[in-house]
């Protein structure tokens, strides 16, 4: 991902996500009744300018910086599920998280600059462990799926729908 977006000085970005960042910390709040459908992307609008105000981040490095960290978490999330959920061994939970890296190209080209995309996918993978989370008490898994539930919906909206839809028809 860093040969994609270190290149340059700028974000490199899709969609214009990184507009709608700008424009939320240029008004200092999230103007929710602007027309458009990337308006109402909250990883988009609102996620960023929290950790822009937090952590006192510009902007431009939270895209480049932040945001592949989250990334780089995928693969891992994808290793703890093929070992602990689905009882793999390490060398083939490990070669199912090389398949997600290498194999799909959207990992490294896709993923860099369409954060809201590897935001819900991110929050899928979160779910998933959720689901399958022995220490914690059932109140605890429900909050936690609907927390991340909410993410993904939040995040990108045609990976919700197929993702939930999944989940319906398969019940």
């Amino acid at each position: 991902t860093l040969h994609i977006i270190m290149v340059t000085p700028y974000a490199k970005n899709n969609d214009g996500e990184i507009t709608g960042a700008k424009k939320t910390i240029d008004f200092g709040h999230w103007n929710f009744e602007e027309y458009g459908a990337y308006n109402s992307i909250l990883s988009n609008r609102i996620l960023p300018p929290i950790i822009y105000y937090i952590c006192n981040i510009p902007l431009t490095w939270i895209y480049k910086a932040i945001f592949p960290l989250w990334i780089s978490a995928f693969p891992l999330a994808i290793y703890y599920i093929a070992n602990k959920i689905i009882n793999m061994d390490c060398k083939l939970s490990f070669f199912s998280a090389l398949v997600v890296m290498y194999i799909q190209q959207f990992f490294f080209t896709v993923f860099p600059t369409t954060t809201k995309q590897f935001m819900a996918e991110l929050y899928i993978v979160l779910v998933i462990i959720s689901l399958f989370m022995e220490t914690s008490s059932r109140n605890t898994k429900k909050l936690l799926i609907s927390i991340f539930g909410m993410g993904i919906i939040c995040s990108h909206y045609g990976t919700s729908m197929i993702f939930f839809s999944g989940i319906i028809f398969k019940t």
